[in-house]
């Protein structure tokens, strides 16, 4: 009898330290997790950051919605922004371009959507016109594939034998705004190919392997490419394809 008592205590010991020690590997976890995030994020997510998404072409969609459609995977890397920067006490808000007032240009932005389809991220990326390896040439036709000029491949997005998307890819870069009118702020830029790639991007930003990367380049400024799977229509962030410095001459925010 006393053979089985001690039995049940030692198993309900042991239940204990497992629970307990699965409980605090999960809070280290996180911990280190959130550690990198506001490293990532750094003064921007003190100061507050403003996402700016870009509706689909009022004249051709006017009809079907006059407030303004956006793509769904725009749509799914806003919602992943918004958890991520939640959770490390980031003060949010989300804005169209055409409802920015000339202050917020100034401010710390993530511009979601590509040049073709924000009118922002272009103006940021005409900017830094040559600071940039990965570049969109076709955006002009709304031809959807990444270019890296260092090795002149390119990057477009993959169709199965039935049409629908298996892959895609997202860019992924941080510049000073160059309409701080002398205020220290960042713009991020998430774009994909195709909005699957826009998502990917986004839950790139959240993740502790592509983080490591970004800080293992030791460069505030940085552009990166990453890899997404398409699976029944929902896009799954998989790894970085590339992460590279990118040398602004704006020391100041190193």
């Amino acid at each position: 009898m006393m053979d089985d008592v001690r039995d049940v205590l030692i198993n309900l010991i042991a239940a204990a330290i497992g629970a307990v020690t699965a409980w605090g590997y999960a809070r280290i976890r996180r911990w280190r997790q959130q550690r990198r995030a506001r490293r990532f994020w750094g003064p921007m997510a003190s100061r507050g950051i403003i996402i700016v998404v870009s509706p689909q072409d009022r004249t051709m969609m006017d009809r079907w919605e006059p407030s303004g459609l956006i793509g769904m995977g725009d749509l799914v890397g806003l919602v992943s922004l918004q958890q991520q920067l939640q959770r490390i006490g980031c003060p949010v808000t989300v804005s169209t371009i055409e409802a920015l007032n000339p202050e917020d240009h100034e401010r710390d932005l993530v511009l979601l959507g590509g040049p073709d389809t924000n009118s922002l991220a272009r103006r940021m990326l005409e900017h830094y016109d040559g600071k940039l390896t990965i570049t969109v040439p076709g955006w002009r036709d709304h031809a959807v594939a990444f270019a890296d000029t260092t090795t002149g491949k390119s990057y477009p997005p993959r169709q199965g034998e039935d049409g629908t998307y298996t892959a895609d890819y997202g860019f992924v870069t941080r510049l000073p705004n160059y309409l701080a009118n002398g205020r220290s702020s960042e713009v991020l830029i998430l774009a994909g190919c195709w909005g699957f790639g826009t998502a990917g991007a986004a839950e790139a930003v959240g993740d502790a392997d592509f983080l490591e990367h970004v800080a293992a380049e030791g460069n505030r400024c940085f552009e990166s490419l990453v890899h997404t799977e398409v699976h029944l229509n929902s896009a799954h962030y998989t790894h970085p394809v590339l992460v590279r410095g990118v040398d602004t001459e704006s020391a100041t925010l190193r």
